[in-house]
């Protein structure tokens, strides 16, 4: 599945004692207490990679809808999600890889902590709630689906290709991986959290 092969290009990119929660293994219980470990851990100028290849989603809550990734034990929605997140530090750097239909960090334009998609499109920030510099690159956009026959889907698959010659930042990394895609299915790529030009300006999954 997907989630392996992300976890060996979280290897291949020299990330230190990668988790792998799949199956069983992958409740909401267990990604929770791993995003707080990880959080006590990380010192500015360190970079997260979280990564989730699986079903996203839609649920009610009392007070609105919220989006969710599917989990072994349940829906992980975005509140509790973009909690953990605010967890760490400002000047960590956070990378989110989510291959999901729906597009990215469940509901996260519409999150606490607010979200800026990178140009030409762009959203107003709320500042301090999420203190870390946060990337998302997704497999689709916003309500949209995600597919691909076989494994690696269209987005790991693109990605792979796309990241052997690449040379440069995040946003012309976002733009080759939409030239590798079919028509129909477009990655997203936007920012949440404390702005940093200097992480946009990196090359990809640079520790």
């Amino acid at each position: 599945m997907d989630a392996r092969h992300f976890f060996g290009l979280a290897v291949e990119r020299g990330f230190v004692t990668p988790a792998l929660l799949i199956g069983a293994d992958a409740t909401r219980a267990a990604v929770h207490a791993k995003l707080i470990e990880m959080a006590a851990m990380s010192e500015p100028g360190d970079l997260f990679l979280l990564t989730f290849s699986g079903h996203g989603g839609r649920t009610s809550l009392p007070s609105r809808e919220v989006g969710t990734w599917q989990l072994y034990d349940g829906a992980l929605n975005e509140e509790k999600l973009t909690n953990d997140l605010s967890l760490f530090r400002e000047g960590v750097r956070v990378l989110v890889v989510s291959d999901n239909c729906g597009g990215g960090l469940p509901g996260s334009p519409q999150s606490p902590g607010g979200a800026e998609r990178l140009p030409p499109r762009s959203r107003p920030a709320i500042e301090g709630f999420l203190k870390a510099s946060v990337l998302v690159l997704a497999a689709c956009e916003q309500g949209k689906y995600a597919d691909g026959e076989g494994l690696p889907g269209h987005f790991a698959a693109a990605m792979d290709r796309v990241l052997k010659e690449f040379i440069g930042p995040y946003a012309a990394f976002h733009h080759a991986l939409c030239n590798e895609m079919p028509s129909y299915q477009k990655p997203d790529f936007y920012r949440l959290g404390t702005p940093s030009a200097a992480f946009e300006s990196q090359q990809p999954f640079t520790i």
